[in-house]
């Protein structure tokens, strides 16, 4: 390699280092902006404690919350997306205006009573079968939840519980009596 080239690559290396540390304190600037804004914190909240549901594109249950400031943050877009995701563990849904909150693809859920699917489901698996809950045709959802509060209490794991239709909807569903 001649001298003129590795003299060139050389200070690309050295002025990438350099960029790295520059973007390093832009993002810690950009969060210290973030943090201190009442209006962003409150959104966040609001998103923390959404009871929209839905199935998120992994398998995940995801809650959303639509926030109309949004737009304010599209031109700090990867440093707003990195502080929310290191921070809150939420990511943003652009084109909808929308902060969203990954509940985890590990869930409980509770099959809709008119499907021939029915039961309750963890990770893909039938860890209740219907017919334990369910007598002439009635579901009786006191013994259904007391029956997932069992199996939580003894897997020791108390993932968060919800009930999926046939249209699509997700539904969060207090088990506790």
């Amino acid at each position: 390699m001649n001298t003129a080239i590795k003299n060139l690559l050389d200070q690309i290396h050295s002025e990438t280092a350099n960029i790295t540390k520059l973007q390093e304190k832009l993002q810690k600037e950009y969060n210290r902006v973030f943090s201190d804004s009442e209006t962003l914190n409150k959104a966040i909240s609001n998103a923390e404690n959404s009871s929209e549901y839905q199935f998120g594109r992994y398998g995940d249950i995801e809650s959303w919350y639509r926030f109309s400031g949004l737009s304010d943050y599209a031109e700090c877009r990867e440093y707003f997306e990195t502080w929310l995701s290191e921070k809150h563990c939420m990511r943003v849904d652009w084109e909808n205006d929308c902060l969203i909150v990954s509940h985890g693809d590990d869930n409980i859920l509770i099959q809709d009573d008119t499907r021939h699917d029915n039961g309750v489901w963890q990770s893909g698996k039938l860890i209740i079968d219907e017919s334990e809950y369910k007598s002439d045709g009635e579901v009786n959802e006191v013994k259904r939840n007391a029956l997932i509060e069992a199996h939580m209490e003894k897997s020791g794991y108390f993932p968060g519980v919800y009930r999926t239709k046939r249209s699509g909807g997700v539904y969060a569903v207090n088990t506790q009596a």
